[in-house]
Parts: structure tokens; sequence; C-alpha cells
């Protein structure tokens, strides 16, 4: 698999690479804080330009609110894809799954988190230390899979696609909040950017619809063109400039997507919707 340089990279060694950069990122002593909807909602799930604290709190909205347009979480068996440090792994079995694993490359996050569980007496959340590749799940284990931020990880891995698929169960959906390089302006940004330390690599509407193949549905909702500008606004602090700037460049995305559907595919973050 080349890397956004076109670079052929050995596998193994950057999953290694990626499982170790995740571990340090995610090491420490402290305790995680204890997660609650209300908090959550108001600090992460808020716009950007009054108490959102996150440049992509924006995009995150849109998504959870395609969740909740695809049925929600409540009830249901959900397997939060990616999980890191299972923050939203928690937030989905507040908000009434059924059951929730969360899985991730990196241990550390999923050992810390398990502590603030048993610390806090939440239950019905299982995390499981595991690779993309070859998931530990049995077939048709999920109702529903989320994953924020993820597949840009996984996508260079051998059967990840195949994998959702088959833990997948039928009439489910698999939901991704991610980043895609389709416009000329994000291919030449991942060109430049090549290979990291982290894994990442470019993930473009293609591949997904190639390795998705199997799905009965793929969807892929672009979002997030204009309003990509958070991530040089948010360098500055916060202002009336700033959340005005904010405000502007999300209602115009807005109002360009009504006017110009097909302009969704040239936007820097995607939804992704794969139904079996």
């Amino acid at each position: 698999m080349p890397d956004g340089k076109g670079v052929a990279m050995d596998l193994d060694a950057v999953k290694q690479r990626e499982k170790a950069y995740h571990e340090r990122f995610r090491s420490g002593t402290r305790p995680y804080p204890t997660v609650d909807v209300e908090t959550v909602e108001r600090d992460w799930l808020t716009p950007t330009w009054t108490l959102g604290i996150d440049r992509y709190n924006d995009c995150r909205r849109e998504f959870h609110a395609l969740i909740e347009a695809q049925g929600g979480v409540g009830g249901r068996e959900v397997l939060e894809y990616g999980c890191g440090n299972a923050f939203w792994a928690v937030y989905w079995r507040l908000r009434g799954a059924k059951s929730v694993v969360g899985f991730d490359i990196g241990a550390v996050g999923l050992q810390r988190r398990q502590s603030q569980l048993q610390r806090d007496g939440v239950d019905g959340i299982e995390l499981v230390c595991a690779d993309a590749s070859f998931l530990p799940f049995a077939e048709n284990a999920f109702d529903t899979i989320i994953g924020h931020g993820v597949i840009h990880h996984v996508i260079k891995y051998p059967n990840v696609f195949d994998e959702i698929h088959r833990v997948l169960r039928p009439g489910g959906r698999a939901l991704f909040c991610e980043n895609l390089a389709d416009a000329p302006l994000w291919r030449l940004w991942w060109w430049w950017k090549g290979e990291i330390e982290e894994g990442d690599v470019p993930v473009f509407t293609s591949d997904v619809r190639r390795l998705g193949n199997a799905f009965r549905r793929v969807d892929v909702i672009g979002t997030d063109l204009f309003h990509a500008g958070t991530g040089f606004i948010f360098r500055h602090p916060n202002s009336p400039w700033r959340r005005a700037a904010l405000r502007a460049t999300h209602a115009a995305d807005r109002a360009l997507f009504r006017v110009f559907p097909p302009a969704r595919r040239w936007g820097s973050m995607s939804f992704l919707v794969l139904e079996k």
C-alpha cells in the first residue's frame, strides 16, 4: 500500500509504529474525567461559534445528527470502531445503547478507561485491544458500528472493510466521520504530508466504494468545505471576530450545498454510511 507520495509501506512496521504512537499519546497516570451526557453535548457537540471547544465540533454535530436520523443507538448493540480512549463508547452507553464494545490497536487508553469505568460504576461496556484486519468478534455481532476519524488510519490494512461487513448484522449500518482527499487541494496536501508516525493515509471516495462493495448501500456525504478553515481560525483567541468567521463559513457551506449538492464531494470531511 503506498503512502500519500506513492511510496510502498511495510504494513507490519507501520502498524507497530502506529500502535506505539497512540500508546505514547494516551500514556499517563491521571484518571480520565467522568463522562456525562450534558458535559459532552455542551463541550463537544455545540457549534464552534458558541460553546464548542474543538474545531471539529460542527462536523461532529452533523455526524451525530445523521446517526440519530439512521435510528440512533437506543437499545442497540454498538461497536465503537478505533475507539482510542473509549470516550465515545461511554457516551453511546449513556445515550441508551444496550451494550457497547470499543476496540483499538493501542492498549493504554483502553486500560485507563477501564479503570475509570470501574470507579464510575458504568457497566455494559467492553474494551478490547484488537487489530482492524482481524476483529475478534463473531459474525453479525453488532447492530451499529460507529467511528470518528479512524478510516484514514486503517484503510491501508487488508480485510478491514470485509471485517466490518462480517461483524455487522444484516440491515445494520456502519457510520464513520472521516477526512476525505478527493478535492485537488486535499490531494496535494496529502502528497506533501506523506507517511507519518500516526499511520495516516489519504482516503478517496472511490476507495470507500471499491472496498465496501459487499455492502448493499454505500453513501458518502461530504461536508465542511469553506468551513474547513476552522483549522486556521482556531489558532486565534476566542473573540467576536473568530465566532463570526466560524458562523459565516458554516453558513456558506450550507448555502452552497443547497444550491449545488455536487460540491459536497470537495469537502474536507465526509460521513460514510455502509448498510449491510
